[in-house]
């Protein structure tokens, strides 16, 4: 397992990570990359690199759980809870076709790392596991 650690810079951050995930995942052959992020306030999706679209997430972070509450985490002095609550919906983890070494991603897909409670230093853990083509 590989690791590389990616500085966020807002609290509410989008970061395109396709090009760290293909350094990560190249020449390992063919098969499945799962790339994890160990924080509950971060997730790893699969979506289009436009910088409306990350406005457009940003906005969502921001405003989708607003006026729903109180809140129970944060009666126990944890302010982040709406930051671990979305993490949870959006997944610490994808996996991603890899062919021949590369990754295998559709015509706009991105790998990028949303942050809910930065700006913070996070990780990604790649972890590859190979495998032949399916015959029918």
């Amino acid at each position: 397992m590989s690791e590389v650690s990616i500085d966020t810079q807002s609290e509410i951050d989008v970061v395109d990570v396709t090009e760290t995930v293909a350094e990560a995942f190249s020449g390992v052959g063919t098969g499945i990359g799962h790339i994890f992020t160990p924080h509950t306030t971060a997730a790893v999706i699969i979506c289009e690199d436009d910088p409306n679209l990350h406005d457009d997430l940003r906005l969502v972070a921001r405003e989708w759980l607003a006026g729903i509450g109180p809140f129970r985490h944060i009666r126990e002095n944890n302010p982040n809870t709406v930051a671990h609550v979305l993490s949870a919906f959006a997944s610490a983890h994808v996996a991603v076709p890899v062919k021949d070494g590369a990754l295998d991603l559709g015509t706009y897909q991105h790998v990028l790392l949303l942050d809910f409670d930065g700006p913070r230093t996070r990780r990604l853990r790649f972890q590859f596991v190979p495998s032949e083509p399916m015959e029918r």
